[in-house]
C-alpha cells in the first residue's frame, strides 16, 4: 500500500479496516451492522474512532462473559447449518 499511512486516516474503507484489526473483508462486512459506518462515493467509510470503540466494546463484552480466547469464532458471524 503506497500513500497515506492508516495510522493518519480519520475513517478506512472496508478493506483497510478489515487489514487494521486484521481480519478478512468478509468477516467484517459480517459485522457491519453492529460498526457506525457511512456510504460515501459508493463505498462504505467506517470513521476510525468508531472501528476502535467497538473493537474495544466487543473484547469487554468478551472478557464479561470469559469468552475471549484466540480460536473462539466472532459472534457476528452467522453460522451457515445444512
Amino acid at each position: 500500500m503506497t500513500g497515506f499511512p492508516l495510522a493518519n486516516r480519520i475513517a478506512l474503507s472496508i478493506e483497510h479496516a478489515a487489514l487494521a484489526i486484521g481480519i478478512s473483508e468478509r468477516a467484517l462486512r459480517g459485522c457491519l451492522r453492529e460498526i457506525p459506518h457511512t456510504h460515501l462515493d459508493g463505498g462504505v467509510v467506517i470513521p476510525t474512532a468508531c472501528l476502535e470503540k467497538w473493537l474495544i466494546e466487543r473484547s469487554e463484552a468478551d472478557l464479561a462473559v470469559g469468552r475471549f480466547h484466540e480460536h473462539e469464532p466472532c459472534s457476528c458471524k452467522k453460522r451457515k447449518t445444512r
